[in-house]
């Protein structure tokens, strides 16, 4: 049960993160965009691991854990927001895409932690 724990804790603080966003309190920046997404991914990634690892996995790692596991939507957009955030550090110009992406991101991680929510 204590995975839960940290599931919840996770999902809570992307909340919280998000909910500043929309409300103007803070500006969505590169770097938000990547906490907020990598908080998702540790909420879905704490649930396939009971015990929490020693070393902190790596994006990639989280990816590859989490897509095999999850709806073709999610999936989908987990690796359009990485692909995003990857060329958002080259320069591109997709921010706003990027945030409704992200947007979608968390409705559908909501989903998919709704049972123990």
């Amino acid at each position: 049960m204590i995975y839960f724990v940290r599931t919840r804790a996770y999902f809570s603080y992307l909340q919280s993160l998000w909910q500043e966003i929309k409300e103007g309190k803070r500006e969505l920046t590169p770097k938000l965009a990547s906490e907020i997404f990598l908080l998702g991914l540790k909420a879905l990634y704490s649930l396939e691991m009971v015990t929490a690892q020693e070393l902190k996995p790596s994006l990639d790692d989280l990816i590859q854990t989490i897509t095999p596991k999850v709806g073709t939507e999610l999936k989908n957009v987990i690796l359009k927001i990485k692909d995003k955030l990857e060329r958002q550090e080259e320069g591109s110009n997709s921010f706003a895409e990027l945030k409704t992406d992200l947007e979608s991101f968390l409705k559908l991680v909501k989903k998919e932690l709704e049972p123990i929510l």
